[in-house]
């Protein structure tokens, strides 16, 4: 499996949970648009990051209120249990 970075665990509900309930930095649709939208203009991604007719999404129902990460170091446990079942 490799070497895993932290960082890369609950990046998305971390950023909606601190960023944009806790501490007000963002609304939530810029939050979503940021990780939707605006990577796959920058990534140059066609027909990508929009809800639109013609368009490939994969859609994410959440509750914002409850929307947070775990800590870094449970995400590595859970991730780490999962690779050796």
């Amino acid at each position: 499996m490799g070497i895993t970075i932290p960082a890369s665990f609950g990046t998305y509900p971390r950023i909606l949970g601190h960023y944009v309930r806790e501490m007000k930095l963002l609304t939530l649709e810029d939050a979503v648009h940021k990780a939707t939208g605006m990577a796959a203009r920058r990534m140059r991604l066609g027909a990508r990051g929009l809800v639109r007719p013609g368009y490939a999404a994969d859609l994410v129902i959440f509750n914002p209120e409850r929307s947070d990460a775990p800590p870094i170091r449970e995400l590595q446990r859970q991730r780490q249990q999962e690779s050796t079942t």
